[in-house]
């Protein structure tokens, strides 16, 4: 009877843990998501202006060998 009762209290506190997991972190990841959504679509649109506005027109093969090259120096100077 007292195992019983233990394990009737851990699937209280499981049932607990996913249903703050649904009420909180759902939320959070979606308003995550939604923010660097926003930052990448407002990356596009300066990279838009940039080069049409202010540059000689869009060159997609120097913007993708930029952006390689930009994170290749970012991830080697990553550290964990």
């Amino acid at each position: 009877m007292l195992e019983e009762a233990a394990w009737f209290i851990v699937w209280v506190v499981i049932l607990y843990g996913v249903h703050y997991q649904f009420k909180i972190c759902i939320p959070t990841t979606l308003f995550v998501l939604k923010l660097l959504e926003s930052f990448f679509l407002l990356f596009l649109v300066k990279l838009f202006v940039f080069y049409q506005i202010h540059g000689d027109g869009m060159d997609f093969k120097q913007a993708t060998w930029e952006l390689y090259n930009y994170t290749k120096v970012q991830l080697n100077t990553f550290e964990l």
